[in-house]
Parts: C-alpha cells; sequence; structure tokens
C-alpha cells in the first residue's frame, strides 16, 4: 500500500512541475488576440519590420502589469495600485494591423482610426519604477 501512495505522489508531482513549465511558456506562444485577454501576460510592440506591427506576448513581470488584462481592466484598475499608471495605446484589435509570431483568425475584419501602435496597459510610473531598465511612458517625455 506504501508503494502506491509513494507512486501516486511522485507521479502527482511530475505533472505539477510540467504544467509550471508549460505556463511559463504560454505567453510566447499566444495570439494577439488571447495574450489582450490574459491577466497573466503583457503585449508590447516589438520594432515595425517590413512596414507591419510585430507584437510579442510575454510573461506579465511586475505589479502593474500582473493579474491586469489589457483587453478588459480599465484605468481605474490599474491606477488603484501605487506606483502604476495607464497608458493609452494605439493599438487596433483588427485584422492587419499586426499580431504576434502566432497567426491570429479571431481577429476581425474591421477599421481602426489608429493601429500599429503599443496597446494600452498599465505600467509603472517611471518616477517609482521597481526596475532600472524601465523607459518613459507615451506622453511623460
Amino acid at each position: 500500500m506504501q508503494k502506491i501512495i509513494t507512486i501516486v505522489i511522485v507521479v502527482l508531482v511530475i505533472n505539477s512541475c510540467s504544467s509550471t513549465q508549460n505556463t511559463n511558456n504560454a505567453c510566447n506562444e499566444m495570439t494577439t488576440t488571447d495574450c489582450m485577454n490574459s491577466s497573466k501576460c503583457t503585449m508590447e510592440l516589438n520594432p515595425i519590420e517590413n512596414n507591419e506591427a510585430i507584437y510579442i506576448c510575454r510573461d506579465s513581470i511586475n505589479v502593474c502589469e500582473s493579474n491586469f488584462s489589457q483587453s478588459s481592466d480599465m484605468k481605474e484598475k490599474c491606477e488603484s495600485r501605487k506606483g502604476c499608471v495607464y497608458n493609452f495605446g494605439c493599438y487596433c484589435p483588427c485584422k492587419g494591423y499586426g499580431e504576434t509570431i502566432v497567426k491570429d483568425n479571431a481577429k476581425e475584419s474591421c477599421l481602426c482610426d489608429c493601429g500599429f501602435g503599443e496597446p494600452a496597459g498599465c505600467q509603472e510610473r517611471p518616477n517609482t519604477a521597481l526596475h532600472s531598465d524601465s523607459l518613459p511612458l507615451a506622453g511623460e517625455l
């Protein structure tokens, strides 16, 4: 009986470790739609290549980005957090306005007044940044 219990515990620990690794790698495998809807990932603009905006989806790295969905959470939720500021971006969720490396078939055909820019999001205020590599936000230069 003890051997069976030990085997079950070992299997549970192995499964737990492997699912943690999958979670850590999940952001960079998301479409723009999935990334914007996620509260564990943050989408940001990579430099424009060949006149097409390329976005990267990465793990949220600080208290401002964590538990914040770029598609549904609002300025009030962001700025209620100490040291955080909401950055309005020029991101368009329509087809043809840039994607992550994963093709996004959920995007609708529509037009935007603004596009190919940084998505809106919650970021650290430059003067209270916990990381020395934080950059000023657009409009705060």
